[in-house]
């Protein structure tokens, strides 16, 4: 079944908007060119865009991509960026905590503040559980409600 974009009409400003995109992001271009057999991207489904926007850095709340064109950068991470890019507070914390390694599958000494700082702000929890993963997270969180109503079957929407 094709695609919404190939069955309807474009906007009457799309060619222009297009080719323009096209002048501005050549290197963005070429770097599809060359991968795309490789590395999918949903970005053209997503955005209707003629090729993907590969990001050089961010800082704030713009990213740049290759080409050197900023953007306000709306998805921030999908979350994971809540106070922007480059914010001077986190990225202090990230090198000093990286110059103390990499990553730890158990404890560490900075887990316990985060820990009561979550406790006190979150009246229901009485324990808290750092994970390494959502999938994580969620088996955790099913083998919880199983013991605490005593069900056997779990339903996932």
């Amino acid at each position: 079944m094709p695609d919404k974009s190939q069955t309807e009409a474009p906007h009457p400003h799309w060619d222009a908007a297009k080719a323009e995109m096209m002048a501005k992001t050549r290197k963005c271009q070429a770097m599809t060119d060359n991968r795309e057999a490789i590395l999918f991207s949903g970005m053209r489904a997503n955005l209707n865009l003629p090729h993907p926007i590969y990001i050089a850095h961010g800082e704030g709340p713009y990213v740049t991509d290759v080409d050197g064109n900023e953007y306000i950068d709306t998805c921030m991470g999908f979350g994971a960026c809540v106070l922007g890019h480059q914010h001077p507070s986190v990225k202090q914390a990230v090198h000093r905590i990286s110059a103390a390694g990499w990553h730890f599958g158990i404890h560490s000494q900075e887990q316990l503040p985060l820990a009561e700082l979550l406790h006190d702000a979150i009246a229901c929890a009485d324990r808290l559980l750092f994970c390494n993963t959502g999938s994580e997270a969620t088996g955790y969180a099913m083998r919880a409600a199983r013991a605490f109503t005593g069900k056997e079957k779990l339903g996932i929407f």
